[in-house]
């Protein structure tokens, strides 16, 4: 029987003294092309995973993570990294103000929102409508960045008219918009696209949190969980020209 050697690979076991080096293993890196993995060395305990040419054809990623983390996608062109596991967990995201987008985790594919339009401003001493609600569930997809829009609570006037407040949206999913003023005092917003919208027994009578008062003499338009109030509410009008308060974008999910 003949044994081939080839000297190239060979040479990947010989020490600095020439001589065969089994009890240390390798000295140097097989090379790719004799089927190794080109890395002279890896990182303790670190997953390896496929590079991005043939000479690196083998990489650690950066972390090896921490207790009760897992091993997480990042899509294609980026390694995978340790991450907090949040897998049964509800979780959500409370906008009272502004408008920017919301990223849907990776592992999310069902949300359910509640949207509530800002509550009109007073006319002098009249009370204003509150914002419209919209609730629903909705499929959204991994990853992907979603625009919402709190709407903004009226300004109060003492001699004019108090504004209308501002629409709030979630993406095309569902949109609530604001209060009206007098002399639309009975001018509720009007939610749509949810599986409920314009609840005004939650709304109008208890406020749809906590059955906080749906009115409010807080100024400005602005709504806290500390504020007590409920956000959307219309103005009192008492004292004279009130605001009315922001809406809400709320978002939850199990992560």
């Amino acid at each position: 029987m003949t044994i081939a050697f080839n000297l190239s690979q060979l040479a990947n076991y010989v020490n600095s003294s020439g001589k065969l080096d089994a009890a240390n293993g390798l000295v140097n890196a097989t090379p790719v092309a004799n089927g190794g993995t080109g890395a002279a060395s890896a990182t303790a305990y670190a997953v390896q995973c496929g590079g991005t040419t043939s000479t690196g054809a083998h990489q650690s990623i950066a972390s090896i993570g921490t207790a009760g983390q897992v091993l997480t996608s990042n899509g294609v062109g980026a390694l995978p990294t340790f991450q907090s596991s949040n897998a049964g967990q509800i979780a959500y995201a409370l906008y009272t103000s502004g408008t920017s987008t919301w990223t849907c985790p990776a592992t999310v594919t069902k949300v359910f929102v509640i949207v509530i339009g800002g509550g009109g401003g007073a006319t002098g001493t009249d009370p204003s409508g509150t914002g419209g609600v919209a609730i629903g569930i909705y499929t959204v997809v991994p990853l992907t960045s979603y625009s919402y829009v709190v709407g903004a609570g009226g300004a109060g006037s003492v001699a004019g008219i108090g504004a209308v407040g501002g629409t709030s949206t979630f993406g095309s999913f569902c949109s609530a918009t604001g209060g009206q003023s007098y002399p639309t005092v009975s001018g509720t917003g009007v939610g749509s696209g949810g599986t409920l919208t314009n609840y005004h027994a939650l709304e109008n009578t208890a406020g749809i949190f906590m059955g906080i008062p749906a009115t409010s003499s807080v100024s400005p338009a602005a709504w806290t969980v500390a504020s007590g109030s409920v956000p959307g509410s219309g103005a009192s009008g008492s004292p004279s020209g009130n605001s009315g308060l922001n809406g809400i974008v709320y978002i939850q999910y199990i992560g």
